[in-house]
């Protein structure tokens, strides 16, 4: 996800996207209810919550804004 407000973004993994897009949206979640207005830039659907986790991990580490942004347009190619 990323704010419309500051730019940064929000990784996460979750089971159901349009719940949690919501959650996110309504302000219902602390550590993004100060990005506010946010969206959704990009979602991976894997096999499972395990493989979702250690995605979230890998992408968290990089902590860079350039890799992650590099992610999202290779992707969306």
């Amino acid at each position: 996800m990323k704010s419309n407000r500051d730019d940064r973004y929000y990784i996460g993994s979750i089971s159901d996207v349009n719940r949690r897009l919501w959650q996110h949206k309504e302000g219902l979640v602390y550590s993004t209810r100060r990005m506010l207005p946010i969206g959704l830039v990009f979602f991976q659907e894997v096999d499972s919550l395990t493989e979702a986790r250690e995605i979230e991990r890998k992408l968290k580490r990089f902590k860079s804004r350039h890799i992650i942004e590099q992610i999202i347009e290779s992707v969306g190619r």
